[in-house]
Order: C-alpha cells, then sequence, then structure tokens
C-alpha cells in the first residue's frame, strides 16, 4: 500500500502505476514456472495423465483448475477462503514430506552411502554431525512437531479470526470504538472438510504408494524386498569441466 501510494505522488504516476504491476504480474508468472512443474511432473509420473498427452495440455490442464480455485479466493469472502489454504495447505504436509525424506535417505538408502555419494562429488565427506541430524535429531524433531501440531488442532479446533470493530482509541472520547477488533472464530463443518482434504491431498498419496509399492510376495522378507531396487544404485561418475562445458 505505502508503494502503491508514492507512485500516485510521482509525476505521469499512471505510466509508472503500469510499470509497477506490469512487473509484479511478470513476477507471478515467472514463480509459476517452478510450481507448475512440480505439479504436473508427478502428475505424469504416477500415470494420472498418460505419457501421450502433450506437457503443454497436461500444463493448461492443471493451470485451469487452479484458476478456478483461485477465483475462490477473490470474492467477498475470498481472503477466509484463501486463509484456509494458505494455514494448512504447507506446514503439515511440509512436515510429513520432510520426514519421509529424512526416513527414505537416512534409514532406507543409508546414511553412509549418502555420505560416500556427497564425498564422491564434492570430494569432501560430510560433517559427522550432519549425519547424526539427518538419521535421528531432523526426524525425531519433525515428529514432535507434527505431534505438536495436531494436538493443538484438536484442542483448540480449527478456526480464523474475523474482523468485528474498530478497535479503541483511547485518545477520543467522541469515537469509543471496540476493546478488540478482531475475534476468533470456528470454521463451519464444510470448511473444516476443505481444510483436512487440503491437508491429505498431500500427504496420503506417501501412504497409497508405499502400500502400492508393498511386496507382493509376503514369504520374501519385506527388508530385502525395500532394498532390491537401491542395491545397485550409484551415482554418475564425475565428468571433467570441458566436458560438461561443452568445450
Amino acid at each position: 500500500m505505502a508503494f502503491s501510494d508514492a507512485i500516485t505522488q510521482l509525476d505521469a504516476s499512471p505510466f509508472w502505476a503500469v510499470i509497477f504491476f506490469f512487473m509484479l504480474i511478470l513476477l507471478g508468472i515467472d514463480s509459476a514456472f517452478g510450481l507448475l512443474e512440480g505439479a504436473v511432473n508427478p502428475l505424469y509420473e504416477i500415470g494420472l495423465f498418460p505419457k501421450k498427452l502433450n506437457k503443454s495440455i497436461g500444463t493448461g490442464i492443471v493451470a485451469v483448475v487452479l484458476f478456478l480455485i483461485g477465483l475462490s479466493m477473490i470474492a467477498g469472502n475470498g481472503f477466509y477462503v484463501f486463509q484456509i489454504f494458505d494455514d494448512y495447505s504447507s506446514a503439515i504436509p511440509l512436515l510429513f514430506i520432510g520426514l519421509f525424506q529424512c526416513i527414505a535417505v537416512a534409514w532406507v538408502y543409508g546414511n553412509n552411502r549418502f555420505a560416500d555419494d556427497i564425498q564422491e562429488m564434492t570430494g569432501k565427506r560430510p560433517w559427522i554431525g550432519w549425519m547424526i541430524c539427518w538419521k535421528y535429531i531432523s526426524p525425531l524433531a519433525l515428529i514432535i512437531l507434527i505431534i505438536a501440531i495436531l494436538y493443538d488442532m484438536g484442542d483448540k479446533g480449527i478456526g480464523y479470526w474475523t474482523f468485528v470493530a474498530c478497535e479503541q482509541d483511547p485518545f477520543s472520547s467522541k469515537y469509543p470504538g471496540a476493546a478488540a477488533w478482531l475475534s476468533p472464530l470456528e470454521y463451519p463443518g464444510w470448511a473444516k472438510f476443505v481444510a483436512a482434504l487440503v491437508i491429505m491431498i498431500s500427504t496420503v498419496p506417501l501412504l497409497i504408494f508405499m502400500i502400492i509399492r508393498w511386496p507382493k510376495d509376503w514369504r520374501a522378507k519385506f527388508h530385502e524386498k525395500l532394498f532390491t531396487s537401491i542395491e545397485n544404485y550409484h551415482p554418475d561418475p564425475p565428468k571433467k569441466k570441458d566436458d560438461v562445458l561443452g568445450y
């Protein structure tokens, strides 16, 4: 708001306003490239989009769906819809994803193998403190955070803050105002369902694909089945600088 007001004080302010907001549009489009890649590629990898479907068309489908969802956030009460997505679409899902990544790297692939790969690629072995964090401290901290957030949600409920009145001005006797200008309210049932859906849409697939990949031969040891696909994995050998740069 302050920057927009400053633009109005400049000479030829309409021109500078157009330039400024056009810059914001370009920044938004630039950020959308990476976000869409992160959403579109998994849809092809899991088979939800057929391989024959042109990637431009798949990207367009995802963009249209996200655009329609975004329309709900610019309506009269759109800020409350935005608040649901802002509060629940990233915090818990990212903690779950980070936890599974720590388990996959440090426990499934192996902490020492991961350190060996880093040493081969960089020439320096990671500090032992990092290895302890990857295997023990980080997973434990993430589990504690997830439990604390879920407990807090269950104890306080899923709610939001709503504007009720202007805050009281102690220096004005003519305008009493209110002691507090925000009041906590609990979401209705449908909003709680949307919040739960937003959380699960990023976390449940982790469990679903773990079940899908679960070995069908129950007589075989699960540990051996789990590690079969990574036993012979090895990072590509480092290339010479001239080969990489194409000299």
